[in-house]
């Protein structure tokens, strides 16, 4: 892939606010979606396709790329790799058919597009029945980086083609309960590295400043899950600023703490660590205030306010 063809150009296709407008967007960009599809899968293929990442987010920018999740039951819906789609020369990133997951990307009127091909046989359509055999629980819960990058997606994206396909893969993970998971994951973590902030003070220099911004940005990302955002990327600040300008009273306030605490003044003595783990403390108890709104959350975090000591001094 030359310079050239990697070239990126602005685009409007993060203005879109719904599938209908992103559509329109990709004709008036000269983007042939559906060519694009039948030259990466074989003829009669059953696919779901999402539209995720920034722009549904509603997170983009004009050079954002296009992240697209193709769901397939076979590997042996995909054509043979090769090095373009139609016109387009198309860099995998994977081409292995072994793969429950490949990726492609190519350039196409200087846009970003990124194919994520998700393989799971155990989903599929077959007469117009749902069919989910074998569900794997532990691809289900997984925390990998990647597959909360494809869970995130899979929620919060826009569905462009077959919805039936697309809403059994939600059922199959368990989309209905990841905000719950999310949000008890990221406490759960912050929770933890509190007593390791405490007794970091006095010790290594930056090292109890450093586990303070990690416990906040845990307790950050768990407010975000609260509204069905979970992106494991390093943007999501795009989100708190849109939430803390937009969102509900209470859940922008304390984005704002958030935010200010992630970015804490050099501490050079003791007491100036002690200070900020007592706004890190104070902070958390808020947060979890706010989190234990849901009955399932609440349940859950009354166990780490009795595992850990530090939350209940």
């Amino acid at each position: 892939m030359s310079d050239s063809e990697r070239k990126k150009r602005a685009h409007t296709l993060y203005l879109a606010g719904n599938p209908a407008e992103f559509s329109a967007a990709l004709r008036e960009a000269r983007i042939d979606l559906p060519a694009l599809l039948d030259a990466l899968l074989v003829p009669g293929a059953e696919y779901g396709l999402v539209l995720g990442g920034s722009i549904p987010e509603r997170t983009g920018t004009s050079v954002s790329d296009v992240d697209l999740l193709v769901l397939i039951n076979s590997s042996q819906a995909l054509r043979d790799v090769a090095s373009s789609l139609g016109a387009y020369p198309v860099k995998w990133l994977y081409q292995n058919r072994n793969f429950t997951s490949n990726w492609a990307v190519l350039y196409v009127e200087g846009i970003e597009l990124n194919f994520e091909i998700k393989v799971n046989p155990d989903i599929r359509l077959a007469g117009g029945a749902q069919v989910l055999l074998n569900k794997n629980s532990n691809e289900v819960s997984n925390e990998n980086v990647d597959h909360l990058r494809f869970l995130s997606r899979l929620s919060g994206g826009w569905a462009l083609q077959n919805v039936a396909l697309v809403d059994l893969w939600k059922r199959y993970y368990e989309i209905d309960r990841l905000r719950q998971k999310r949000m008890i994951s990221e406490f759960s973590l912050a929770a933890k590295e509190l007593e390791d902030m405490q007794a970091a003070i006095g010790g290594a220099p930056g090292l109890s400043a450093m586990l303070g911004i990690y416990v906040v940005t845990k307790l950050m990302k768990a407010l975000l899950a609260s509204h069905d955002y979970f992106s494991p990327g390093v943007k999501w600040l795009r989100k708190v600023e849109q939430l803390i300008s937009s969102g509900p009273a209470q859940s922008a306030s304390l984005l704002r703490q958030g935010r200010d605490l992630l970015f804490p003044s050099p501490q050079a003595d003791r007491e100036a660590q002690l200070a900020y783990f007592q706004q890190v403390l104070a902070y958390s108890r808020e947060v979890e205030r706010q989190l234990a709104q849901d009955p399932a959350v609440k349940m859950v975090i009354g166990w780490f306010n009795e595992a850990f000591d530090t939350l209940n001094r």
